[in-house]
C-alpha cells in the first residue's frame, strides 16, 4: 500500500456531473486534488468535517457502514463516521475533533469512481487542533514468524504510557507507517485482525516491541506469532538412510539450543546420534544424523525442543519396520 501525503490546495465546490453517454471510457482511478484542512495545518477549535476532494464524482461503495473499511483516524479517540458524496469524502469523529491533538486521517486504497475504477494508494492527511505537528515517525515491517510472509488483514497500534493509541494499516508488503508521533515511549503491537475490530486480541496472531520516538524516524521489524500456550510435540519420526526426519506440531526456534535426541533399536540398545542439524529458519522439521546404521523399528525420544514462544517440549515416537507397515 503506497501512501500519498496530501499537498496544500484550495477547495472549490463542484456539482456531481455524470460523464456524457458515448464519451471516452474512463479507466483512471479518482485523483486527489485537495484537502480541508490543509496538510500539516494548525487549526485550533476545528469542528468541521475533514474533506478530501477528488477530480471526479465518487461511488459510495465501501462507505455503507460509516466508512470504517475506507478510513483510519489516528490516534483512536472516537468512532469514525465517513461518507462519499459528489467529488468529496467527508470524515468526522463522533463528538467532534478533540482539542490539542495531532490527527492523521488516512483514506485506504479502494476509493471508487462511478465507473468502478479504484485508487491503489492510501491518501494521508495530518493536521493539528493545537500543538505543533511533531516530526517523529515510526515505520514497521511485519512478518509472520513461521514462514516470513507479510500478514494479511493486519494492523499496528502504538500504545503510549497514557492516552489513546495510534493506529495504521499494514499493507500487502508488510509495511506500516505511523507519522507525526509525539515524542515518547510506545508499546508497538502488530496483529492480524481476525475479528475485524482493529484491536489486538489474545486469540489473534501478533507480535510486539517497545520503541522510543524522538524528533526523527524510527524503524522496527515485528514478527507475528499465532496464539499458543502449549509446547511443541513430536508427531512423526521417519528414517531416510542414516538420517531421522522429525516432524513437530509447531515451528521450532532456530535461535534456541538444539533439543536432546536419543534413539533405541528393537532390542533396547542405544543408537548413537552424530548431530542434530541446526535450523536456519523457523521450521516444524528437524533432521537428526545418526552415528551408525540403524534398522527399524526404532524408538525416538526428543526433549527440550523449543518453539517460537520459548515453550519447551518434545515427545516419543516409533519408526516402524517398513515390512510390518506394508503387511498392515
Amino acid at each position: 500500500m503506497r501512501c500519498v501525503f496530501a499537498t496544500v490546495l484550495v477547495l472549490v465546490g463542484c456539482a456531481n456531473v455524470a460523464p456524457p453517454p458515448g464519451g471516452p471510457v474512463d479507466r483512471d482511478p479518482p485523483r486527489l486534488l485537495a484537502t480541508r484542512p490543509e496538510s500539516l495545518a494548525r487549526v485550533p477549535g476545528w469542528r468541521e468535517p475533514v474533506l478530501f476532494r477528488f477530480d471526479e464524482p465518487l461511488s459510495d461503495r465501501g462507505f455503507e457502514n460509516g466508512g470504517r473499511e475506507r478510513v483510519v483516524v489516528s490516534p483512536d479517540v472516537a468512532p469514525v463516521r465517513a461518507g462519499a458524496s459528489g467529488r468529496q469524502v467527508r470524515v468526522e469523529l463522533r463528538g467532534g475533533w478533540p482539542a490539542n491533538t495531532v490527527f492523521t486521517v488516512t483514506l485506504l486504497p479502494g476509493i471508487a469512481d462511478l465507473a468502478g475504477n479504484v485508487t491503489r494508494e492510501a491518501y494521508v492527511l495530518t493536521f493539528s487542533t493545537g500543538p505543533e505537528v511533531p516530526r517523529g515517525a515510526l515505520s514497521v515491517q511485519a512478518r509472520m514468524a513461521e514462514d516470513d510472509r507479510p500478514p494479511a488483514r493486519a494492523w499496528v497500534r502504538a500504545f503510549p504510557g497514557n492516552g489513546p493509541s495510534y493506529l495504521a494499516a499494514i499493507d500487502t508488503a508488510g509495511r506500516a507507517l505511523l507519522p507525526h508521533l509525539p515524542p515518547g515511549r510506545y508499546r508497538v503491537v502488530a496483529f492480524v485482525d481476525v475479528d475485524g475490530d482493529r484491536r489486538p486480541e489474545p486469540s489473534e496472531p501478533q507480535g510486539e516491541d517497545t520503541v522510543t520516538v524522538g524528533a526523527g524516524a524510527v524503524a522496527r521489524a515485528v514478527r507475528l506469532l499465532p496464539p499458543d500456550t502449549t509446547p511443541p510435540v513430536l508427531r512423526v519420526a521417519r528414517l531416510q538412510a542414516d538420517t531421522l526426519v522429525l516432524e513437530f506440531d509447531d515451528a521450532l526456534d532456530p535461535a534456541a539450543a538444539p533439543p536432546r535426541v536419543s534413539v533405541r533399536d528393537s532390542a533396547g540398545r542405544s543408537v548413537p546420534v552424530a548431530a542434530v542439524e541446526p535450523l536456519t529458519r523457523p521450521s516444524r522439521t528437524l533432521r537428526v544424523h545418526l552415528g551408525a546404521p540403524a534398522t527399524p523399528p526404532l524408538e525416538v525420544q526428543v526433549e527440550g525442543a523449543t518453539n517460537l514462544r520459548g515453550l519447551r517440549g518434545g515427545g516419543t515416537r516409533r519408526v516402524p519396520n517398513p515390512s510390518t507397515r506394508r503387511q498392515r
